[in-house]
């Protein structure tokens, strides 16, 4: 048995990567082999993360995303699953 304990998959998404958790499993993922789409509403630290992570991990895609949400309803979003970018 290997001592991880996820196999990433060929791309990963995770948001929140810019700080903590996200970051940490941005890191973890990358480290891995896994491809990245990291999302975070904070562009300036998570452009920075992310070349950190694409330079310590020689990863060669890596798509650091900021949602530039308009409008979001707990109604809407529960119902479709949608949010307004």
């Amino acid at each position: 048995m290997s001592g991880n304990l996820i196999t990433p998959a060929q791309w990963s998404v995770v948001t929140g990567a810019s700080s903590g958790i996200g970051l940490e499993f941005s890191r973890q993922l990358a480290a891995m082999g896994s491809n990245l789409v990291m999302i975070s509403n904070q562009p300036r630290e998570l452009e920075e993360e992310a070349r950190k992570i694409a330079s310590a991990s020689g990863i060669m895609a890596l798509r650091p995303l900021t949602p530039k949400i308009k409008s979001l309803r707990f109604s809407e979003a529960t119902a479709s699953c949608r949010i307004c970018w």
